[in-house]
C-alpha cells in the first residue's frame, strides 16, 4: 500500500502544479508568443539591435527604391545637403578625382539632389557648384530622420 501510495504521489504532485500555474503560465506563454512577432533582430558585426517593425515609418516607394542604392557614405553626404541652404561644396580643382564630388555626382544622378556648376565661383574656390536637394531628397532624408527617432524612442509624426 506504501508503493502504491508513493507512486500515486508524484502525478499528483505534478498535476497540481499544472492546476496552481495553469493561468500564469498560460498567460506568460501567451505574451511572449506574441512578443515573438513583434521584436526582430537585427545585428551587424558585434551592434546588435531590437526592433519593433510596427514602429518603424515605412517610406514610400520611391524614397525606398533610391535608399536602397546609397552607402553609408552617400546617406552622410546627403543629410549634410539637406542643412544647406544657398551655395555648396568647393571641390579640388580636379573635380572628376575629388571623393565628394563623385558621391554628389551619384546622388545627382539618382535625383536626390540638383547640382549645378557656380558660374561665378569665389577667387579661393575656383571650382564650387550649387547644391539643392530635390523633393525626392527632402523626403528621403526626413524618412532617415524618422527612423532615427524610432530607434531612439522618439515622437513619432
Amino acid at each position: 500500500m506504501l508503493d502504491l501510495t508513493k507512486a500515486a504521489m508524484w502525478p499528483a504532485i505534478v498535476l497540481l502544479i499544472i492546476i496552481l500555474f495553469y493561468s500564469p503560465l498560460h498567460q506568460t506563454l501567451e505574451s511572449l508568443s506574441q512578443r515573438s512577432e513583434d521584436i526582430q533582430t537585427i545585428k551587424v558585426g558585434s551592434l546588435e539591435i531590437n526592433v519593433r517593425p510596427r514602429d518603424l515609418p515605412y517610406p514610400r516607394e520611391e524614397v525606398a527604391n533610391a535608399l536602397r542604392l546609397l552607402d553609408a557614405e552617400m546617406i552622410k553626404r546627403l543629410v549634410s545637403h539637406l542643412e544647406t541652404k544657398g551655395g555648396g561644396p568647393c571641390y579640388s580643382p580636379d573635380e572628376k578625382s575629388d571623393k565628394h564630388f563623385t558621391i554628389d555626382s551619384k546622388l545627382a544622378d539618382l535625383a536626390l539632389i540638383k547640382l549645378t556648376k557656380n558660374p561665378h565661383p569665389a577667387s579661393f574656390c575656383p571650382v564650387s557648384y550649387n547644391v539643392e536637394a530635390t523633393q525626392l531628397g527632402q523626403d528621403s532624408g526626413d524618412f532617415l530622420l524618422r527612423l532615427v527617432a524610432a530607434q531612439v524612442g522618439g515622437k513619432k509624426s
